[in-house]
C-alpha cells in the first residue's frame, strides 16, 4: 500500500514518512499543496495524508483540487493540522477529507488512521 505525506515541515514529514515505512507502507513526500494533483497521478497512492496549514496552497485548496479531479477524487486523504479546533475537523469534512488527526500524533495513532482510511476507500469502492 501507497501513502503520500504532503506536509510543509520537513522534520513532520520525515518523521511521517519513517513510521508509515516502518509499518510496511510504501511512501512519497511532497513539501506543499502545489502540485498535489501531478505527484498523485505520479505515485498513485492508496492514501494521502495532508497537512492543513501551508503557505501557498494550504490543506483545504489542496483537498479541493483532489476531490474536483476525476483521477484522485476518490483517493481517501487524511487530514491532519495542529488546529484541532471543531471549525478546522468540519471544514475538512465538508470537503472530503476522509478523517481528521489533530497534530500532534501518536506513531500508533497516524499507522491506525491511515489504515482505517484504506479499509474506508476500499469500502467506498465496493459500494
Amino acid at each position: 500500500m501507497r501513502v503520500l505525506v504532503v506536509d510543509d515541515e520537513p522534520d513532520v514529514r520525515a518523521l511521517m514518512v519513517l513510521v508509515l515505512n516502518d509499518a510496511g507502507y510504501e511512501t512519497d513526500e511532497l513539501g506543499s499543496g502545489a502540485g498535489v494533483i501531478e505527484k498523485a497521478l505520479a505515485f498513485s497512492p492508496d492514501v494521502i495524508v495532508l497537512d492543513v496549514t501551508m503557505p501557498g496552497l494550504d490543506g483545504f485548496a489542496a483537498l479541493e483540487l483532489l476531490r474536483n479531479d476525476s483521477s484522485t477524487a476518490t483517493i481517501p486523504v487524511l487530514m491532519a493540522s495542529a488546529q484541532g479546533q471543531r471549525g478546522t475537523i468540519v471544514k475538512a469534512r465538508d470537503l472530503g477529507a476522509t478523517d481528521f488527526m489533530v497534530k500532534p500524533w501518536d506513531d500508533g495513532e497516524l499507522e491506525w488512521r491511515v489504515g482505517e482510511c484504506l479499509e474506508r476507500g476500499q469500502d467506498e469502492q465496493i459500494a
